[in-house]
């Protein structure tokens, strides 16, 4: 949020109880998706938010986004065959596929599952590393603002929260 609002021109500052990218992010597996929607709304949030994260790519080229995709089988053949025709109705690129399919999607795998849903089009991040990589982008974009300028107001400061 701190590079959107800095891009935006606001005056930011982050504080954090601890390091950046706290306690949850940091426990995160960030992984970029849409398949695990229940309703067609939050599909939706879920598919912007993919869209937002290909988006924010281009605008910070150094920004890492795995866009491997993501094979899923943790539950039983009749329910990601129905998740994944309620998904692709609502136009999402994903499918069921078989051992020997997943086999050739993920060649590591010990123990292949005998159906699997495939996302093409899901990535992954590592959540601290874009953490940081962002809010060192809101201080970049503020520190080329304020070049030239005489006062530094500490516009975009980040920092930790006194305990």
């Amino acid at each position: 949020m701190a590079w959107h609002l800095a891009r935006l021109g606001a005056a930011v500052a982050v504080i954090e109880a601890g390091e950046p990218g706290g306690v949850a992010t940091r426990d995160s597996w960030a992984w970029i998706n849409a398949s695990m929607s229940q309703s067609e709304a939050y599909f939706r949030l879920r598919a912007k938010a993919m869209t937002e994260w290909r988006r924010l790519e281009q605008q910070i080229p150094s920004l890492q986004v795995d866009w491997s995709g993501s094979l899923n089988w943790e539950l039983p053949a009749d329910r990601l065959q129905a998740l994944a025709s309620r998904l692709s109705g609502w136009g999402y690129a994903i499918s069921c596929v078989d051992a020997e399919q997943a086999r050739r999607i993920e060649p590591n795998l010990q123990r292949l599952p005998e159906t699997a849903l495939h996302a093409s089009g899901e990535g992954s991040v590592e959540p601290v590393d874009a953490t940081l990589l962002l809010l060192a982008a809101a201080r970049d974009l503020r520190s080329s603002e304020d070049a030239g300028e005489e006062e530094d107001d500490q516009s975009c400061a980040i920092g930790k929260r006194a305990p």
